[in-house]
């Protein structure tokens, strides 16, 4: 049998905060494991709204474009023009502790039309044309993770998935990233303090461009999907103190090494004088 415990146990918490500073909130389409907005499985399974979608604030639009964040709000929404085009997302949704894929993409309706006249074009132009421009400014895909984060993370290391930027400059902007993940399980213990189970974060990426998006046999949405699975292998991280009978020893060496240096010292300084003295007289 289950218990309610035993459950808890085999789920984890996934934060994520994302700013794409080009493209509009309406044009997104989010999804775990198939379960999107756009066939309303997300909603049934986790609730509604378990991701939001809003215009990036001053700090999000800033850290996304490198610029200095000295004094801009987190929460009030940037007056760049520009800035409302793109789109922050965040959200923390509880997932079983198995293998799965969250996306970040153009929604299928939005994308069809400029994958007709990519592939209109692909017989006249080069991936490298200029013409790419013309075909993918509306859908600049390059993003900036504030964090995603996986269960109780090992702070010992640093999360590779907190303050990641990526320019995208396949096809102008235009393109698929993959960032595959391997969380790998840590059982962190602290001297005289309970045991921990945490996760490492290890990632790797892969770029997909707009020529193969548009030639693949197989449906790809230009956006971010991130793949993550757990490690067959786990870390057993185990902090210790030496023994209170070392650190006596070490205390007794430490006094007597004193004891005979000062001994040392003053006979030295004792005989020294004494042959001043003696050379005086």
């Amino acid at each position: 049998m289950h218990t309610f415990d035993s459950l808890e146990k085999n789920r984890m918490t996934v934060s994520v905060h994302i700013t794409f500073p080009h493209v509009k909130c309406e044009d997104f389409d989010i999804s775990h494991d198939g379960a999107s907005d756009s066939n309303g499985k997300l909603a049934k399974l986790y609730g509604r709204n378990v991701f939001s979608k809003r215009t990036p604030s001053e700090y999000d639009w800033a850290m996304a474009n490198g610029l200095r964040t000295d004094g801009l709000s987190k929460q009030k929404k940037s007056k760049d023009r520009v800035a409302s085009n793109g789109c922050t997302i965040y959200g923390k949704i509880v997932v079983p502790r198995i293998g799965g894929d969250f996306t970040f993409t153009i929604s299928s309706e939005a994308w069809q039309s400029v994958l007709k006249r990519i592939r209109g074009a692909l017989g006249t132009m080069t991936t490298n044309s200029n013409k790419w421009g013309s075909l993918t400014n509306a859908y600049n895909l390059t993003y900036f993770i504030h964090d995603i984060s996986f269960g109780e993370q090992f702070t010992v290391s640093q999360n590779p998935l907190n303050q990641m930027s990526d320019v995208i400059d396949e096809g102008l902007g235009l393109a698929h990233t993959n960032i595959m993940v391997t969380l790998i399980p840590t059982r962190y213990k602290r001297f005289a303090r309970r045991t921990e189970d945490l996760l490492q974060t290890s990632v790797s990426k892969h770029v997909i461009g707009p020529e193969n998006m548009a030639r693949s046999s197989t449906p790809i949405l230009p956006g971010l999907s991130i793949q993550y699975d757990f490690s067959p292998l786990a870390v057993h991280h185990h902090e210790t103190r030496d023994n209170i009978f070392v650190f006596l020893s070490s205390v007794m060496g430490i006094v007597g090494g004193v004891f005979v240096t000062v001994g040392l010292v003053s006979g030295c300084l004792i005989q020294s004088a004494a042959a001043v003295a003696k050379k005086i007289d």
